[in-house]
């Protein structure tokens, strides 16, 4: 092996796991809040329930777009809620307009 072999094994395998993208099959299912005192339940038809510990239970629909744009459009909020997106193994990454990350661990 040269000594370029190895910097070209970590470019590959950083451009491998960033170009991956989340299909809202991915997301489907039970998420516990980490970061934040919420859950969300994905059903596959993009019906999704947000249970914040705090405010009560918010009923929407979500969308993937982009490979790792989640939109959600709830009864209760005046405008869609918009995060990028990642599924780093057993845990849904959520980055706000302003760069805060909420972490989601599948339940």
């Amino acid at each position: 092996m040269n000594a370029k072999q190895p910097a070209c094994i970590l470019l590959a395998l950083a451009l491998t796991g960033c170009s991956s993208e989340v299909t809202f099959d991915d997301l489907a299912g039970g998420w516990t809040g980490r970061t934040l005192k919420q859950d969300f339940e994905f059903g596959y038809d993009g019906q999704t329930l947000m249970r914040d510990h705090k405010h009560g239970l918010y009923k929407g629909q979500c969308t993937v777009s982009g490979g790792n744009q989640l939109t959600c459009n709830f009864e209760r909020f005046s405008r869609p809620v918009v995060r990028e997106i990642r599924l780093p193994g057993d845990e849904l990454i959520m980055t706000d307009p302003n760069g805060h990350d909420e972490i989601y661990v599948r339940k």
